[in-house]
């Protein structure tokens, strides 16, 4: 890999990278998770107090299965063991298992005899091994027909309005005549650039540049070769999986190889470095397995990759 050594000054100097483990579990909440299993199998999703809207778990309830169908409310066939989360200002019981009976999670669980998640419907929780879950996850969230992923199309939370031009109206954008636009078009009408620190949308990538080796160095043309790692991570919420309903997964590994139709399972982002010798979009650059983190708990909704490369 080679660049112009001034851009790749910059580039060790602006280089802030986070360890993706320690991000993708950093989490203002705290979970006190009860040990062992459950008394029994099957429990009512009718509970859901303030501090678990959105959270895809459910608090105990006092329903039967019958009361609980008679009331329009879901069944879940699963252990009904109890955990508990708090935070610094609220703490709540919760139904362990309770994110296995929602979404694409729920149209996809198998239960064995005891009331546990399973790989495979010909096989018990106990006798699934990694490999397994595994290909549970890649095939219910990314490779099934109807899991709908298009890896060639990027992950997107924003909502989209039919009455603005773009479908989104950013944050980080200026008026013409705002005193942070820096640069006019040419009929006056619109900023071109604009100086702020609003991030134009939630989306965000994370880039850095890892250098190991500089190899040589060329005062006259500015150019060095080095060998090092590109590393990026983003939030993928089409892979949103909760580590109960999988084995216990923390991560699985998908194939990412951007430019590449053949051999990538999932949407990777598009980056160059304009003055190198070499392409990284399909080039020298070869695909890698991307880890796809899972949930740990209310409130940590999972499905943040970590794609790390050599080049």
């Amino acid at each position: 890999m080679s660049v112009n050594f001034l851009k790749a000054s910059c580039l060790w100097v602006a280089r802030q990278f986070l360890l993706f483990s320690a991000w993708a579990r950093a989490v203002a909440l705290a979970q006190d998770v009860d040990e062992g299993l459950g008394s029994g199998t099957g429990f009512c999703l009718d509970q859901v107090p303030a501090e678990l809207q959105g959270s895809r778990f459910t608090a105990p309830s006092t329903l039967n299965q019958t009361d609980c169908t008679a009331g329009g409310h879901k069944w879940c066939p699963l252990n009904n063991r109890v955990a508990s989360w708090s935070n610094s200002t609220h703490s709540s019981l919760y139904y362990f298992f309770s994110a296995c009976c929602y979404g694409r999670q729920g149209e996809k669980l198998l239960v064995d005899a005891t009331g546990l998640p399973t790989c495979r419907s010909d096989l018990t929780s106990s006798s699934c091994v990694r490999h397994h879950w595994r290909d549970k996850v890649v095939e219910d969230f990314v490779t099934s027909d109807d899991a709908h992923y298009n890896f060639m199309t990027a992950p997107g939370t924003a909502s989209m309005n039919p009455l603005s031009r773009g479908g989104i109206s950013p944050t980080c954008i200026c008026a013409p005549t705002d005193a942070n636009c820096q640069n006019q078009s040419a009929d006056g009408l619109s900023c071109l650039l604009c100086a702020t620190d609003l991030p134009c949308s939630q989306d965000a990538v994370s880039l850095s540049v890892h250098f190991f080796k500089i190899h040589s160095l060329d005062l006259k043309t500015s150019e060095f070769f080095f060998s090092g790692w590109i590393r990026q991570s983003w939030h993928e919420p089409r892979i949103v999986f909760d580590y109960q309903c999988y084995g216990g997964q923390e991560y699985v590994e998908v194939l990412g190889e951007p430019g590449s139709q053949e051999n990538s399972e999932i949407w990777t982002p598009d980056i160059e470095l304009y003055n190198s010798e070499s392409n990284i979009w399909q080039g020298s650059i070869a695909g890698r397995f991307a880890a796809v983190y899972s949930g740990n708990g209310p409130h940590s909704k999972g499905g943040y990759v970590f794609f790390s490369r050599p080049g």
